[in-house]
């Protein structure tokens, strides 16, 4: 339950840290978040339209510095940005304008003396409604659209965003790899909060790979799909994943799910086929195990053992993952995750803590029930450094998911 006061707690901690990285860069700041109506402000849709407004900005200012935090406010991504402050304001300020989706955000520029630049102080009228147009603070003042009404009106824009036809695989990718960062509990995972088990790699280096890898996915729609080319199609993702995160693997199995998710989605009729379609494409998949040249020593180990890992999901169609998104509401984040964790065969797991400790996990995960039983699973990834990545990919493949169910338009995306 998210009560207003710690949404106003969280918003005074923010503005602390706003100063103290004022006060140590001597740069004015640009604070990136959503204009989300109502309480429950830090969700999946806001975390995508921050994610990805971040990523367009960052290619357009000069940002000396970020920082990421994700609280009651929704993610808020902090930016220290060596600029001309009335400038930045006006760049800011024409960004919002230029698509309907980015009127939806929040970006207030602060200057070097802790002063909000409004928009009356360099010459532009005041922010309109994004539903009626009139004037912003009138309409909340005087509580002419329902929160429902707005809550509505927002989500359509950033569905309507995501789904754009020449953007879509782009969008769906930093769709489900920025929410995979933002899990309410990360399970030694990488996230906002933390690095969970990891020593190699933070936040930082997850936003560097998802910015390539989204790009790369662009034109996925004009592969030629056939299962030769894109295996080679997913050698080369994730060679620009490595090249843009010193060599670090963020998102290997990642690119491997999504690549089957949008060939699948690519080849059905309607979402109830795209299981089948993908298990039918995989089948060459069966010849890993056989001439096991392109899967590791540990996955062959593992093979030996009847534990398929994630070319074991590809080779049954993802059908677990379809199971868990048709049964749980996707209001319960925390659940899905560990409906997956359960259901899965995460060798990632097994590479970091062994077998036992795997099949211990396992019998933890079983007997969960309730939040507290989510934590003690949390805490002991952490203690004995296992990190649930394999389960954290999924996770962002049951969100896309649950998406195109009711939003993608199939045939419409195909290069015919």
């Amino acid at each position: 339950m998210i009560y207003e006061e710690q949404i106003l707690n969280d918003k005074e901690k923010r503005v602390l840290l706003q100063n103290k990285l004022i006060n140590q860069y001597h740069l004015p700041l640009l604070s990136i978040k959503a204009n989300y109506p109502g309480l429950y402000k830090n969700n999946l849709m806001t975390t995508y339209l921050v994610i990805k407004a971040f990523l367009e900005l960052r290619e357009l200012i000069k940002i000396e510095y970020y920082q990421i935090i994700s609280t009651s406010e929704g993610l808020v991504i902090l930016t220290i940005v060596n600029q001309e402050v009335n400038n930045l304001k006006k760049e800011m300020i024409n960004y919002e304008n230029s698509k309907d989706v980015n009127r939806l955000l929040d970006l207030d520029v602060i200057d070097t003396k802790l002063n909000l630049i409004s928009r009356k102080k360099i010459g532009y009228s005041a922010r309109k409604c994004f539903i009626c147009d009139e004037d912003a603070k009138i309409c909340n003042r005087m509580q002419r659209h329902s929160y429902q009404e707005l809550q509505q009106y927002f989500n359509n824009l950033v569905i309507n965003d995501i789904f754009d036809k020449e953007l879509i695989f782009k969008n769906l990718t930093i769709y489900a790899l920025s929410n995979e960062l933002n899990k309410p509990i990360a399970y030694g995972t990488v996230s906002f909060k933390d690095s969970g088990a990891h020593q190699d790699m933070d936040y930082y280096t997850f936003i560097d790979s998802i910015d390539i890898i989204s790009k790369e996915f662009i034109n996925f729609n004009k592969q030629e799909l056939s299962f030769n080319n894109l295996r080679k199609y997913g050698l080369k993702l994730e060679q620009a994943m490595f090249n843009n995160t010193n060599n670090i693997n963020t998102h290997k199995g990642a690119i491997f799910s999504l690549i089957l998710i949008y060939c699948g989605m690519l080849l059905s009729n309607n979402y109830y086929q795209i299981s089948d379609k993908i298990k039918e494409f995989s089948k060459p998949i069966i010849n890993d195990f056989i001439d096991h040249r392109n899967i590791t020593n540990n996955s062959y180990e593992y093979y030996l053992l009847n534990i398929k890992g994630i070319r074991g999901l590809a080779l049954n169609g993802y059908q677990s993952i379809f199971k868990i998104v048709d049964d749980i509401n996707l209001n319960d984040l925390n659940k899905i995750m560990i409906s997956i964790m359960n259901n899965i065969e995460d060798t990632n797991i097994i590479n970091r803590g062994g077998i036992d400790k795997y099949n211990y996990l396992k019998l933890m995960l079983k007997n969960a029930k309730n939040k507290e039983d989510y934590d003690k699973i949390n805490e002991y990834c952490l203690a004995n450094n296992i990190s649930c990545g394999g389960s954290a990919d999924i996770y962002g493949i049951a969100l896309i998911l649950n998406i195109i169910k009711e939003n993608y338009q199939f045939k419409e995306n195909r290069n015919e």
